[in-house]
C-alpha cells in the first residue's frame, strides 16, 4: 500500500500522523509525507524599483496618452465604416 499525507503546522496534521502509524499494516507500505511551505515573497531586482529610472516616467504617460488617442481614432473609424443594416 501507498499513503500520500500532506501535512502543514496543525494539529490535525499530528492526529493524522498517528492515525497512520497505528492504522496500517507496516509491510508492502510506503508513507509519503508531503509538507508544502508558504510561498516566499519575491525580491525584484534593483532595476524594476520605483524611481530606478525616472527619465522613463515621461515617456510612458507619452504612450499612455497616445494609446487612448488611437483607441479612440480605431473606435471612430469602426463607426464611420460599419456597414449599415
Amino acid at each position: 500500500m501507498r499513503v500520500l499525507m500532506a501535512v502543514d503546522a496543525s494539529a490535525f496534521a499530528e492526529n493524522v500522523l498517528r492515525a497512520v502509524e497505528t492504522g496500517i499494516r507496516h509491510e508492502n507500505t510506503e508513507v509519503l509525507v508531503l509538507h508544502v511551505l508558504q510561498p516566499v515573497e519575491p525580491v525584484p531586482p534593483p532595476e524594476m524599483a520605483q524611481d530606478y529610472a525616472p527619465e522613463l516616467e515621461g515617456r510612458s504617460n507619452q504612450l499612455v496618452h497616445w494609446s487612448s488617442g488611437l483607441r479612440a481614432n480605431c473606435a471612430e473609424s469602426d463607426l464611420r465604416h460599419k456597414p449599415k443594416s
